[in-house]
Parts: structure tokens; sequence; C-alpha cells
């Protein structure tokens, strides 16, 4: 029954094709039952759904800047801040960079803002990035912490009351298509290849690629290099950052990403069924790398998330 079932669809893709379909003379790279796969991402989507709606997700962010070194800033919800935060006490303390990015600040007493569970007072602030697990300030609903992109210091304020998680109500995408399971050859380079990526804001961000996976849509050879933080020790699983020729239209111009399984027998599936919108395109709050050049697919990837404004 399955081997019918699986048979029925392809007549039926089959019959359906318009002449542009990149997939005209391919055969269909799935070799479970459809239905279940349909369910499976699905059940993907959701879970990704939750993710970003949670507490913790992108959708949680409500401010962010850059910040200088040799600098000393005013934080809180006042106007005349110098980091000015969305909400929270008029006058959290001051926050002091050194010309090396140290950031130190010294706390106003009665704000009701935390450290490490204690109220603020004289504190140095570890910023996130690198690995680091960034020192954060607590207050209410909300949290303040710094992060490092590269060379750019920036501070981050997220809100798990924020009115864009509340508000938001999904993400378009593709009709599920397995013809876009694609199986690819894994080719590892001899050692990983020392990459640069820019970021959404256009800073450097040092990265490695362990390899390219090679595969076929309509007859035509792709290629697409793994990318990985040169930080970060290399994981067995991979990590694909493209753009194809739908950005800009369809989906989100700068990228979209795509996590894949350890390489198998020489092989990597590649489901851009899963390839989903980065986080920069989901809030102006969140710097996140943009595709490499080399990872620009001349094709349309009619699969995985569209791109839709998100209102602020």
């Amino acid at each position: 029954m399955k081997g019918a079932f699986l048979l029925s669809l392809a007549l039926v893709l089959a019959a359906c094709t318009p002449a542009n379909d990149p997939f005209a003379n391919d055969a269909l790279q799935h070799p479970y039952d459809v239905r279940q796969y349909q369910r499976d991402v699905e059940q993907w989507r959701t879970q990704r759904l939750a993710r970003l709606r949670g507490p913790q997700g992108w959708l949680s962010y409500v401010g962010s800047g850059r910040l200088e070194a040799g600098t000393t800033y005013s934080v809180g919800s006042a106007p005349d801040s110098d980091v000015r935060l969305p909400l929270g006490p008029e006058r959290v303390g001051r926050l002091s960079i050194d010309a090396a990015g140290k950031a130190t600040i010294e706390g106003y007493p009665g704000t009701g803002v935390t450290l490490n569970g204690q109220p603020l007072r004289g504190a140095t602030l570890q910023p996130a990035g690198d690995g680091k697990e960034a020192s954060r300030l607590h207050f209410g609903s909300a949290e303040f912490y710094l992060v490092r992109i590269g060379n750019v210091l920036g501070w981050r304020c997220r809100d798990t009351n924020a009115a864009l998680r509340r508000g938001f109500r999904g993400i378009e995408h593709f009709p599920v298509d397995p013809r876009w399971r694609v199986v690819a050859r894994w080719k590892p380079f001899p050692r990983p290849a020392p990459a640069m990526l820019l970021s959404s804001i256009g800073t450097p961000l040092p990265a490695v690629a362990p390899g390219e996976a090679e595969f076929e849509v309509g007859g035509r050879h792709y290629r697409l290099q793994a990318m990985q933080d040169a930080s970060e020790p290399l994981s067995p699983n991979l990590f694909f950052i493209f753009t194809d020729l739908t950005g800009g239209r369809e989906t989100f111009g700068g990228a979209r990403y795509l996590n894949a399984s350890a390489p198998r027998d020489g092989e990597v599936v590649l489901d851009f069924n899963r390839a989903q919108n980065p986080p920069c395109a989901l809030s102006r709050h969140v710097v996140c790398p943009i595709a490499p050049a080399v990872n620009r697919l001349e094709l349309r990837v009619t699969a995985g998330e569209k791109y839709q404004f998100v209102a602020e």
C-alpha cells in the first residue's frame, strides 16, 4: 500500500507540474510515508512557534543599542537617559565602558533592580558572546544585559510581556513539498576553512566552514557551505546560511537558516521545508549573520518560511 501511495503521489505531482518546476525531471527523494513526513514538518513548525512565543524567545526583545569604549552612560527609562530603556525605573545607574571595553555599572539605591538576585550596587558586567553567559539586570518582567557581536558592544532589553510576543500570529510558509527534502553529498574540507561573515548591521563575524553539501535540482548542480562560529568547538551537526531567488520578494532577503543532522555515509539531508527566518527578520533588536556570497543559490527555493513584516 505504501508503495502504491508514493507512486500515486508522484503521478499527481507530475500531472500538476508547471513548465518552470525545477523538479520536473527529478525523482522523489523521500524514503518513507509522505503523509507522515508532512505531519513531522507541521509538528516542527508548531514547536518552533512555541519557542518564538516563549518568554525567552526572539519576540520578547523591546530595546537595543550600541555602546562605545571610553564612554559613561546614564541608564534608565527617563527621556534624558543616554541608554533609554522602554520600561522600568527612570534611573537605574551609571554604566561605564573603559578603553579596553570592560563594562562596570553603579546602581542607584531603591530602584528595585537586581543582579544575581541581589539589589544592584556596583558590579562588572559580562557581555554575552563568545560562548559566555551575560550578567543580567532584572526589574519587573524585564531584563537588561550587554552583548558583544564581533567587535561591537551593545545592549539589549527584553520583556516577557512584550506586545510583539503577545500579538504574534505566526509565520507564513510555502506548502510542504517532500521534493524539497534533498539528499546531498557531503564534502568535508581537509581542515575547517576560515570564513568571515557579515552581520545584519554590517559587522564582521569570524566563522569556519567545515565542508560543503552538493546537490542537484532539475538537473542543475548546486552547493552550500556549512558555517560555524569560529569561537565554538566544531559540532557534528551542520548549519547553513543561504539565500535564493525568492529572497527580498517572498522570503527574507538577508538569509534563511537551515539546520541539518550530522552527515552519514557521505550524505546530508537538506530539508528546505524547515528553512527558517533568522532572528533579525523577526525583531529589529537582534543582530544575526547574513548569507555569504558562496551560499547565494541561483534557484527558487519555494519551501520553508516566508517573510512578512513584523510590527513592533
